[in-house]
């Protein structure tokens, strides 16, 4: 709020922004299926990085042998 308003945002208490994340932010329930491809999402998301990572380290890793 404060970035969004400035000087104009209202002091609000630590109890206050608990208050409105709980309802901004409700828990997101999961059935096992969904559970299963969050995991599964996670994991290739996780993979292609380090495939990316790797990819880096291995260019740089080359350009500093080739000196």
């Amino acid at each position: 709020m404060q970035i969004k308003l400035g000087k104009k945002a209202p002091a609000t208490t630590l109890s206050q922004l608990k208050i409105l994340l709980e309802i901004v932010l409700p828990m997101r329930t999961y059935d096992i299926d969904e559970a299963l491809e969050l995991v599964i999402w996670i994991q290739k998301r996780n993979h292609r990085a380090y495939l990316s990572h790797r990819k880096k380290k291995l260019r740089v890793l080359k350009y500093h042998v080739s000196l």
